[in-house]
């Protein structure tokens, strides 16, 4: 696989690795010994690449397609008034940011985006954080991560932008599937 990924990228094919996990998503389909070796593969990847994009997980291209065009128009064509209703709180991290708000190695960016997340109830980070106080040194940061994880997202108002929580939920769910997917097949390369 190590000469495959260089000599692939060397001749240029592919710049990222495709990893397939298919077997993951597809458990009748294929064997444990196919999990097994998507699972190195993906560990081998991560190890002597660091980037990868994925195949076979079940979501439809169309569907990825479809959540960036909607993206892109509700950036083409919504109000700013809009887009201030969703203004970024700046405790839990989430909501719009206008052109130049958001800050990257001390440089403003130049583009727009809304920050949004799965959120986690405070009773679930409670738990979670049960054991691991000493990870974030002080309350005041303890308070801060648990704002942060446990925050609200900002969503617009306006009629015809209703369904944007449905279909921003929607790939929430979508994408921690995956993300699930992707650390059990790295937690079994370990193995």
């Amino acid at each position: 696989m190590e000469m495959e990924v260089e000599n692939r990228m060397k001749a240029g094919e592919e710049r990222v690795p495709v990893i397939d996990l298919s077997s993951y998503f597809q458990l009748d389909n294929y064997s444990d010994g196919d999990r097994e070796n998507a699972s190195r593969k993906l560990d081998q990847v991560c190890g002597e690449v660091g980037l990868f994009k994925l195949r076979g997980t079940g979501i439809l291209k169309s569907k990825a397609v479809w959540m960036l065009d909607w993206i892109r128009r509700f950036f083409e064509s919504a109000s700013n008034d809009i887009k201030y209703q969703m203004e970024l709180d700046r405790k839990s991290g989430r909501g719009y940011q206008k052109l130049g708000q958001n800050v990257t190695k001390g440089e403003p960016d130049q583009h727009e985006g809304i920050d949004m997340y799965h959120r986690i109830s405070k009773e679930r980070l409670e738990l979670m954080m049960n054991g691991f106080e000493n990870w974030l040194e002080t309350k005041e940061k303890q308070e801060m991560f648990m704002e942060f994880a446990s925050g609200n997202n900002r969503w617009p108002e306006d009629q015809e932008w209703n369904e944007m929580r449905d279909v921003v939920l929607d790939w929430i769910e979508d994408m921690k599937r995956v993300g699930y997917v992707v650390m059990k097949a790295l937690q079994d390369a370990t193995r």
